[in-house]
């Protein structure tokens, strides 16, 4: 999700590909990437948190995702991690 274009079309197709190679093997994982202007006040971390689990990254059953949320007038990021990551990849 990315409405303001910060990311190029090259770093996109970039994680699609990543998501692509990914998914085939045996120990699935998936990326999600969220990039907007502003929190709009919310915290970093409920919007990491509220849209990982709107968006269900992670494969549903192997619970293998990361979501990166960055809001660039605000300069906050979070990598958001699902429980079976968490233990290779800390919040």
């Amino acid at each position: 999700y990315d409405p303001d274009h910060y990311l190029t079309d090259e770093t996109i197709s970039q994680i699609r590909e990543l998501n692509n190679v990914n998914s085939k093997k045996s120990e699935k994982f998936q990326m999600g990437v969220y990039v907007v202007k502003s929190l709009d006040g919310e915290t970093i971390e409920t919007v990491a948190n509220e849209t990982a689990r709107a968006w269900k990254i992670g494969y549903s059953g192997d619970n293998h995702g990361v979501l990166i949320v960055g809001a660039v007038q605000d300069r906050k990021s979070r990598i958001e991690t699902s429980n079976n990551v968490a233990g290779k990849i800390t919040d």
